[in-house]
């Protein structure tokens, strides 16, 4: 992410390995983790996540544990368990104690949330040592093998990386492999080298549109094998040169419907937590994010097992988009613009007659004419309609 913080040690080739497909979030509100000495997970063909056969959406947030103690990463692990989200992206540090990070491991496993595990850039132990002794706990989601893969600094190649990918697969085949990247021109070239790719987008802040967001994602996801999962790195934190703002909470849920728009799996926000940034610190905006929680789990079954279609508004800063899923449909129309109001008119499935706002306490105003979903959307505005026959 912005601070590079995973492993690159040794790297041993495993010209044999075979990499296996990729799974996400259940199709269950709560992920169910009790009672399971251990957990399989992979990548559908539609590049859903699959845990123990279960569909699953990965939503939640890094963890830069780096910068923490071990128990400040405790309690940082139960706030985000008991705001409902599911995955905690976290570090087993430099000078990590195994004990530590088995009590971590624990308390997620006793508290219901998964977990990704990422390592130092210079580790004191071998990862794979790690890898050996955790891979059997019910909680491990896979493991994080390569950050910031497309930066110039860290200067790593997709054989390097692929070789990474080799060495987990070979000691962990029951786990994915997870790597991220922001680069529009290289990401695509480290799209084959492991089962699950993390995008970060992250515009405010930089002087870059909102809609970057779309733009990134869909690059990856278009590259990237059906099979592939692909998961956007959303950002919920601020810059750190001068002048950087926070992003508001209306910003935050723009990009995050962007992201799925754009055909992310999953959502891992960057970050709950690093050196220079708590979340916790900003009540109002931790407050906002909780409450994309219960929107997630209410469109979960579209998004893990819906057919997505992108639809072209022919307006500038308006994205729209349908699931179909047994016989139902959602429609999503975001405006990505900071100061200009959106007209909408898009031409909608055969005889659909009624868009009902899912989110009561959101914005809405939208109606079907003439087979067209109508209406205007503030700057900034989503709007998230069940449409009926």
């Amino acid at each position: 992410m912005v601070l590079s913080v995973l492993l690159i040690s040794v790297v041993f080739y495993f010209s044999s390995c075979s990499s296996a497909k990729i799974g996400l979030f259940c199709a269950d509100d709560v992920p169910v983790i009790a009672n399971r000495t251990s957990t399989r997970t992979e990548v559908r063909a539609d590049g859903t996540a699959m845990v123990n056969g279960k569909p699953f959406f990965p939503f939640g947030f890094y963890h830069v544990s780096s910068s923490s103690t071990a128990e400040v990463r405790l309690n940082h692990l139960r706030e985000i368990a008991a705001a409902g989200f599911n995955i905690i992206h976290a570090s087993f540090k430099r000078f990590e104690k195994f004990d530590d990070y088995e009590k971590f491991l624990d308390e997620a496993e006793k508290i219901g949330i998964y977990v990704l595990t990422e390592f130092e850039l210079v580790p004191t132990v071998d990862p794979i040592q790690v890898v050996n002794k955790f891979k059997d706990k019910p909680v491990i989601l896979g493991w994080s093998i390569a950050d910031d893969v497309d930066s110039n600094k860290d200067g790593f190649t997709p054989n390097q990386i692929l070789d990474l990918h080799c060495k987990f697969k070979t000691a962990d085949p029951a786990h994915i492999t997870y790597i991220s990247g922001s680069k529009e021109k290289k990401i695509a070239n480290f799209i084959n080298t492991a089962d699950a790719i993390g995008v970060q987008a992250y515009p405010v802040g930089e002087n870059l549109p909102l809609n970057t967001v779309k733009y990134m994602i869909s690059i990856a996801r278009d590259a990237a094998p059906k099979n592939r999962l692909i998961i956007g790195n959303v950002q919920s934190f601020r810059w750190y040169h001068e002048g950087a703002k926070v992003p508001n909470f209306d910003e935050i849920r723009n990009m995050t419907y962007q992201a799925i728009l754009a055909g992310a799996k999953g959502i891992i926000y960057y970050t709950y937590y690093d050196e220079e940034w708590s979340l916790r610190e900003h009540p109002d905006l931790w407050l906002g994010i909780k409450s994309l929680v219960p929107e997630m789990q209410a469109i979960s079954s579209f998004l893990l097992d819906g057919d997505l279609k992108n639809i072209e508004t022919g307006v500038k800063n308006l994205l729209a988009a349908i699931w179909l899923y047994q016989n139902q449909t959602l429609a999503v129309v975001i405006n990505t613009s900071y100061d200009r109001i959106a007209d909408l008119a898009i031409t909608l499935p055969e005889n659909v007659r009624e868009a009902r706002q899912i989110f009561p306490d959101r914005a809405s105003g939208m109606s079907v004419k003439n087979g067209q979903l109508t209406g205007s959307l503030n700057p900034l505005d989503v709007r998230v309609y069940s449409l009926r026959n």
